[in-house]
């Protein structure tokens, strides 16, 4: 599998988890092997590593749910 692939199937199945609950999404995730990183929580932003990994999704939280995951 290329680069761009890894990071698109990542993308993809980080898609799945908008709209669900934090708690729900970091299950899913892990379910999947992927790990979970919260990355913002309703205002606050948290400081990163700047390393890409595959099998990490980013996590963008309001009001509980997951409104935004990325390849990370």
């Amino acid at each position: 599998m290329t680069h761009d692939q890894r990071l698109e199937a990542t993308a993809t199945a980080g898609e799945h988890l908008v709209g669900l609950a934090l708690a729900e999404a970091v299950a899913h995730a892990t379910s999947k092997g992927y790990v979970a990183r919260l990355v913002k929580k309703d205002d606050s932003e948290f400081v990163l590593t700047m390393d890409l990994n595959f099998r990490r999704i980013n996590l963008e939280v309001d009001n509980g749910r997951v409104v935004s995951a990325s390849a990370g």
